[in-house]
């Protein structure tokens, strides 16, 4: 992210650099699922790059009126060339969201009961206490195991995708 000075999620710049596989984790307090920073960033790709960013999959990450969702990710499209489908690259945005299944451990399940907003809170409060910030760490590891799992096989067909290193300069 550029600290959120232009856009929150770090993605028009990988857009820009017309990467082929993004991972996003938008992490600002949004209890309604506005989605309002993902709009900003899909508006402004959009607008500054004629980049098209399609997310088939938002509504995994709906909330329902307890703020519970189906899953905490969802992958997108991302249209650099409307006419050439080859050159589509995909966006995995991941959101911290406590799921209608329940199958987060005990202590982040304890942790939201007790505070309600949780994974919702505002960002304004930087001063975490340790059951705080354990819950949201904790929270990240394991909406990204359950990302992996479905889409971890992306980065292994990507990798071989990478421009090689640059040598060390020689003296």
């Amino acid at each position: 992210s550029d600290g959120g000075h232009f856009e929150n999620l770090g993605i028009y710049e990988l857009v820009r650099r017309r990467c082929k596989l993004i991972f996003a984790v938008d992490a600002g307090a949004d209890p309604h699922r506005t989605m309002s920073d993902f709009a900003e960033a899909v508006r402004k790709c959009r607008i500054d790059l004629g980049v098209e960013i399609e997310l088939p999959e938002r509504s995994l990450l709906d909330a329902d009126d307890k703020g519970h969702s189906i899953q905490g990710h969802a992958r997108g499209i991302i249209r650099y060339d409307i006419s050439n489908p080859a050159m589509d690259g995909t966006l995995i945005l991941i959101k911290p969201s406590l799921t209608h299944a329940r199958g987060e451990p005990a202590d982040v399940l304890n942790y939201a009961q007790l505070n309600p907003p949780f994974p919702q809170q505002a960002t304004a409060d930087q001063f975490f206490d340790e059951s705080q910030f354990e819950s949201y760490r904790r929270l990240g590891l394991h909406i990204t195991e359950a990302c992996l799992q479905q889409h971890g096989h992306l980065l292994f067909r990507h990798v071989n995708c990478l421009p090689p290193a640059a040598s060390a300069p020689r003296r």
